[in-house]
């Protein structure tokens, strides 16, 4: 989305913690951020970033710390609140407020900001895989709730969120919610592979990889994906699986190392990297018990490598015939799908995926979020007018 002639930049404060992983949120958060940052300019935005430590600025994008150090989203969050409570820095009067979880929503509250809650799915059903009950319901009942009835747009990334919501909290205008496409830069897509990060491996160019892309959480369910790959060698298909990713069920992976040469695991990668992987692959494997909107699915699909997906995120929606296959959460379904798959033609993939490519473009992502920002900051200046005064270009 570029900016239109003579247009005010529009003001963007967005709240940024770099722990990715102790409320539920994950990698595909973060390459959605990164994205986000990348190309505010090009649609005339004008972010500011809280986050934790000092940050190097760049265009049209400031940095503003809250705490001194990266730590948990718990202590970023107090931190924040703090922040804002005591009005520690300048920040922008006339802007809106991104919080790309509910969490950051909650913080903002009694702001006389606009807020747009970006959701990327509904995280309680990635808590209850991490915490107690009790944890869940008081996140629900003082986190969440006042984090949806305070947002003045709430974006969608998953469908399932707006059942998850307006099931949950009454007297919300439908109108309040918004579907968002979640797509990826596909500039970052062309040319793949430009390095071959398997290399290290005991790995031959001819020899099939199988992949799975994630953090080893239990959501993400790495322990059904070793469980498939067992039931296909059993029958006689040769094939090294890959696990790129690390997470509290790091120690189960590497156990099931021990006793299969055909498993590989790379704890950590760059993002480049993941991507010359998913393009080496034969097939990505997504087994998650709950998925918001895996960036990793359209990753694949850009990069023409054919998926097996659990339904979660849009793979129901993508996953068309010759691009990939849709299965239930369970090994043996799994290891038919992947069997079949493996025998598919590569070129024939690519043809297919490449039909999809104009719907999982990031451009579309943001050209969607931008008007929607705009929306929020219209709708609250028309409060104020209503109230007799106008939003001021003075800072908080």
């Amino acid at each position: 989305m570029r900016k239109r002639e003579n247009e005010s930049p529009l003001e963007v404060i967005l709240p940024l913690s770099h722990d990715w992983t102790t409320l539920g949120t994950g990698g595909g958060v973060e390459t959605f951020v990164q994205m986000f940052l990348q190309h505010a300019g090009d649609s005339n935005l004008r972010v500011t970033v809280l986050c934790p430590g000092p940050q190097e600025a760049r265009d049209q994008v400031r940095f503003v710390s809250v705490m001194p150090r990266e730590s948990t989203e718990f202590a970023f969050v107090r931190h924040l609140r703090r922040h804002l409570r005591n009005r520690s820095s300048a920040l922008p009067r006339d802007a809106v407020v991104l919080a790309n979880a509910e969490h950051y929503a909650w913080a903002f509250r009694g702001t006389p900001l606009p807020i747009v809650l970006f959701s990327h799915g509904a995280l309680p059903e990635t808590l209850r895989m991490r915490h107690t009950s009790p944890f869940v319901r008081l996140y629900e009942t003082f986190i969440e709730r006042q984090a949806v009835r305070g947002a003045t747009k709430v974006a969608l990334g998953n469908s399932q969120s707006r059942t998850h919501y307006l099931s949950r909290y009454d007297g919300q205008a439908t109108g309040k919610f918004a579907d968002v496409p979640i797509g990826v830069d596909l500039a970052e897509l062309e040319g793949r592979p430009r390095t071959n990060p398997l290399s290290r491996l005991p790995i031959s160019a001819t020899d099939r990889v199988v992949l799975f892309v994630g953090r080893l959480y239990p959501e993400k369910n790495p322990g059904m994906f070793i469980r498939t790959c067992d039931l296909l060698r059993q029958q006689g298909e040769s094939f090294h699986a890959i696990i790129v990713g690390d997470g509290i069920q790091g120690d189960f992976v590497r156990e099931s190392m021990a006793t299969r040469d055909w498993l590989h695991w790379i704890p950590k990668l760059g993002r480049p990297e993941v991507l010359d992987v998913i393009a080496l692959s034969r097939v990505l494997v997504i087994t998650s018990r709950y998925e918001s909107s895996p960036l990793v699915l359209l990753e694949a699909i850009g990069l023409g490598t054919p998926v097996i997906s659990t339904p979660v995120g849009r793979a129901s929606e993508l996953i068309e015939s010759g691009v990939g296959r849709v299965v239930p959460a369970d090994p043996e379904e799994f290891a038919k799908a992947l069997g079949e798959v493996l025998s598919w033609n590569s070129d024939e993939v690519k043809i297919a995926c490449n039909r999809l490519r104009s719907r999982i473009d990031f451009a579309t992502t943001l050209k969607v979020l931008v008007e929607l920002l705009r929306e929020a900051k219209s709708e609250v200046t028309r409060q104020f007018e209503i109230h007799g005064s106008g939003p001021s270009t003075e800072t908080l």
